[in-house]
């Protein structure tokens, strides 16, 4: 039996007969329906406590990768200090080296000049020895020259005056004699100077030479602290997919050299796309992991 549904819109308050089959069936829908609704409401209660936790974990990774950002920007500001320092370092070596170099240049001219004095000094002995041998000769000849004048004078009764006119002659060659010693006197004491000089310059040559064997060695410090610092920085770099994460298997890129497909990707430091403080962020090109070719 058909129910007329239009009469009961229309009388609402009136009864209506009904088989019971009917009915049974229609409370076996609406238990059915309760059980749909029930378990609706246990899967939206699970999907709401899974958003929940989402959204609970969304909120830990938003904090980590704040965290990630500070640390990174610590890194940076970090790495940035150090490389001012290397490049103010390299400042102070390269001023060193030159003041290095100008100290070394003025020892090489002390080195040239002291074997010019000591050329000079050689000479200067060796005519110093010369007249020391003339003046012994004339020594010889003086006192030959004293006898033959006592004997001439006895004999020929020649003027005093004459006589302590020889006597000048030679007191004059002694003077000269006197004079040639204190001049290689002086240029002994002279060389003797600029030997003391060259060895002090030498000293401040060796006090150079070490001061920058440690601004190298601090140099290189901060270098190897740079490098780390830039090996740090590509682990906070958001990792490149593989080909196959991305569902391209069947466009894979192919070695031209080997046509191999075990292709990775490795920076081109020939093209630098952009700098982060003072650290180079390079382009990328591809190498193939069998035979090595980039392309």
């Amino acid at each position: 039996m058909s129910i007329e549904w239009d009469k009961i819109e229309a009388k609402p308050d009136k009864a209506v007969k009904v088989e019971g089959q009917f009915l049974l069936d229609q409370r076996a829908k609406i238990a059915e329906l309760e059980s749909n609704l029930h378990q609706a409401r246990t899967e939206i209660k699970g999907l709401s406590d899974d958003l929940s936790i989402a959204m609970s974990k969304n909120q830990d990774l938003e904090k980590i990768i704040e965290d990630t950002r500070n640390e990174l920007e610590v890194q940076r500001k970090n790495l940035q200090n150090q490389t001012e320092t290397a490049a103010n370092l390299k400042k102070e070596l390269e001023e060193t080296t030159n003041l290095k170099n100008q100290l070394e240049k003025i020892v090489e001219e002390s080195h040239k000049k002291v074997e010019e004095w000591d050329d000079a000094y050689k000479e200067l002995e060796a005519k110093y020895s010369q007249i020391e041998a003339e003046r012994n000769q004339l020594n010889e000849e003086k006192n030959d020259l004293d006898v033959q004048l006592t004997e001439t004078l006895t004999q020929l009764g020649i003027k005093a005056e004459e006589a302590e006119s020889v006597g000048n002659q030679q007191a004059e060659i002694s003077a000269n004699l006197e004079s040639l010693s204190k001049t290689l006197e002086g240029s002994k004491n002279e060389i003797d100077g600029l030997k003391t000089k060259i060895t002090e310059l030498e000293g401040i040559i060796q006090e150079k030479d070490n001061l920058i064997a440690e601004k190298q060695s601090i140099i290189a410090q901060k270098e190897q602290n740079i490098e780390d610092m830039e090996e740090k920085l590509k682990d906070f770099a958001p990792p490149m997919p593989d080909v196959i994460d991305i569902g391209l298997d069947d466009q894979r890129i192919t070695c031209p050299m080997c046509n191999g497909t075990n292709i990775k990707q490795v920076e081109d430091k020939s093209k630098v796309l952009s700098y982060v403080g003072h650290v180079p962020i390079y382009s990328k090109r591809n190498q193939c992991r069998k035979c090595g070719y980039e392309f």
